[in-house]
């Protein structure tokens, strides 16, 4: 994944993430680096990875995002592992398909510091700005 781009903020009983990026491959890089920003302490394997295909249906492209970022919960918590890269992206205003490259925790390197127990709409949005080119 690139350079992180994105800010936590605190919000009422929960943190947020705004995120900004040129492309909505970047966007979704950039959000799942500020969900494990937020668990933090995190170190993965890099030997070992598993490719895995997602796809998913929504309303736009914000529940999408929510989706993603779902999922990612899941495989970290279910699964013990985060995201390394995302390819492949293809992308509607409701549907968005992608590979996945997943790698287990580190866990002798790692010690989260934040529990997530969910991803919210609660201010879920995704603005275009035109003059900076992002989403």
């Amino acid at each position: 994944m690139t350079n992180p781009s994105f800010k936590l903020f605190q919000h009422t009983a929960d943190m947020g993430i705004c995120a900004s990026a040129s492309t909505y491959q970047e966007l979704l890089e950039q959000a799942a680096h500020g969900l494990y920003a937020i668990i933090g302490g995190l170190s993965a394997q890099e030997h070992e990875e598993e490719v895995v295909e997602l796809a998913f249906s929504a309303a736009d492209r914000a529940a999408l995002l929510h989706d993603f970022l779902s999922e990612l919960l899941f495989y970290f918590s279910a699964k013990s592992k985060v995201l390394g890269s995302v390819t492949n992206v293809k992308y509607t205003e409701s549907e968005l398909a992608l590979c996945a490259i997943f790698r287990p925790i580190d866990q002798t390197q790692s010690a989260p510091v934040c529990e997530v127990k969910a991803i919210t709409y609660h201010g879920l949005s995704i603005t275009e700005n035109s003059t900076a080119g992002g989403e």
